[in-house]
């Protein structure tokens, strides 16, 4: 997934593309290798903060900006990506188990 440097698309188009993939690793590594899942999607959110940054130029030079541009929206809208989905429900469980 190589769409950090792909500015022409939109981060729906992006979405898209990343569930694709991440939706089956969610599924597997999500409840296999529980730690290295959180590794591997922390990659591609840092992946989406290259792509925003190229992107909008006032993230440009930014990162820390484009960090909490991306914090804001998996706020707003946590269940838009599959590993972000995956993240929400292992909170809910742990909250579940005390």
């Amino acid at each position: 997934m190589r769409f950090h440097r792909r500015s022409d698309l939109s981060f729906t188009d992006i979405a898209k593309m990343t569930n694709a993939k991440a939706g089956g690793w969610t599924n597997y590594y999500g409840r296999f290798r529980p730690s290295e899942a959180a590794y591997v999607f922390q990659h591609i959110d840092r992946y989406l903060v290259r792509w925003a940054r190229r992107k909008y130029k006032h993230l440009r030079h930014r990162p820390r900006q484009a960090w909490q541009t991306l914090i804001g929206i998996k706020k707003a809208r946590p269940c838009l990506l599959a590993h972000w989905r995956w993240d929400v429900q292992r909170s809910l469980r742990a909250a579940r188990a005390g």
